[in-house]
């Protein structure tokens, strides 16, 4: 039997195909385990397509269903009821391989610290935002928006605790999760991408580029506010908007957007290469309005310098240095992009260095690693 650590990685994501943020992020954590020499088994969401065929052979995936209730009032268990099925799959796990760590990952998984703390098994608890404050944000004035709020933080400040570690993903989800868990439990590895999967295009094509998962409240209000608010005529007579990303086509059929201009506007869906897409863009448009944590949309285009507009918070929690052209007004955004187009503003070479030293896999394997070899004391062999 191989003496390599091991560690249960479970999330409620499905990761396959890796589009979107929160999945690049769950599948980079993941990748970052096996990087540092542990044996993975993770425990994922159902997959809509084929593994890549890149993958690591020491990563086992077990898909499982994650079924949400649909009842409102109901659905509140989820944030407290251990889920009989998946804590079967779990102990299958743990009788086969003994497990020196569980990292739980996104959603509301910490009803299961308890059970593994009972194993004598630390467990990190990785958010990818700040959860139940994005919850306030965005729906906060429903009745609905309300108790879900209300269910979260509760689950955040009476689970995060009984974790070893909490993992944030920015300074500002930092300083919150401080606020209600011990200080000293928090620590902070921000988003990140693969240095050995991005690569820059050596020419740029003349559109802007919008990436997101449209399915999402705060990008469906960020696109709602740019095409209402920035995108007109004289920007599609010198470019166009390219919109990336999963719902990007049904978001256009929304009532909020019926009369608005969409000349040299193209939705391109869910697509397979949208790192090349990225590359060979001439601008790419963060314009949330809402929202917490930090965009993987921008260290994507950091990685493959191509120059970001966005708003203060669409760039939040980023350390820029000033590469990323921030505007929160409608007039001052459209004179940004005007200007990239116009080459008149270039700072990828200084968002490329800044995306190296603190936003790719080589920088933030050496802080999981101190977390798991020299505060939890767990020999990688």
């Amino acid at each position: 039997m191989s003496n390599t650590s091991s560690i249960l990685f479970v999330t409620q994501i499905s990761l396959f195909p890796t589009y979107g943020g929160e999945k690049i992020r769950s599948l980079g954590l993941i990748n970052l385990f096996s990087d540092m020499g542990m044996s993975v088994n993770a425990i994922i969401g159902n997959s809509l397509s084929e593994y890549p065929t890149n993958l690591s052979p020491n990563i086992i995936f077990h898909e499982f269903d994650f079924l949400r209730k649909k009842n409102y009032f109901s659905k509140a268990s989820d944030y407290f009821i251990i889920d009989k099925k998946l804590k079967e799959l779990i102990v299958s796990i743990i009788q086969v391989k003994k497990i020196s760590l569980v990292f739980l990952d996104y959603g509301f998984l910490g009803q299961y610290i308890l059970f593994f703390k009972s194993l004598g098994i630390p467990v990190l608890y990785g958010t990818h935002n700040s959860q139940a404050n994005l919850i306030k944000q965005v729906d906060g004035h429903t009745f609905r928006g309300k108790l879900n709020f209300t269910l979260a933080s509760f689950h955040e400040k009476f689970y995060f605790n009984k974790s070893d570690y909490i993992i944030s993903v920015s300074q500002i989800d930092l300083n919150y999760h401080s606020k209600i868990s011990v200080a000293s439990k928090n620590i902070l590895l921000p988003n990140f991408v693969s240095e050995k999967e991005y690569f820059p295009s050596e020419s740029k094509s003349n559109y802007v580029i919008f990436s997101a998962n449209f399915n999402t409240i705060q990008s469906l209000n960020g696109l709602i506010w740019f095409l209402n608010e920035v995108w007109d005529e004289e920007l599609s007579l010198i470019t166009e908007l390219y919109l990336a990303g999963n719902y990007s086509k049904e978001a256009l059929d929304i009532p909020q957007l019926k009369d608005v201009y969409l000349k040299n506007v193209k939705a391109l869906g869910s697509v397979s290469d949208l790192k090349s897409i990225i590359a060979k863009a001439k601008v790419s448009v963060v314009p949330l309005i809402e929202g917490s944590g930090t965009r993987l949309k921008c260290v994507e285009a950091m990685a493959l310098k191509t120059q970001i507009v966005s708003t203060d918070v669409g760039a939040e929690g980023i350390e820029h240095k000033g590469s990323i052209l921030i505007a929160n007004t409608s007039s001052l955004f459209k004179k940004s992009i005007i200007d990239v187009l116009n080459n008149n503003f270039d700072m990828t070479d200084i968002a490329h260095k800044i995306f190296f030293d603190k936003y790719s896999s080589r920088s933030n394997l050496n802080i999981l690693s101190d977390v798991v070899q020299n505060k939890l004391k767990i020999k990688i062999c």
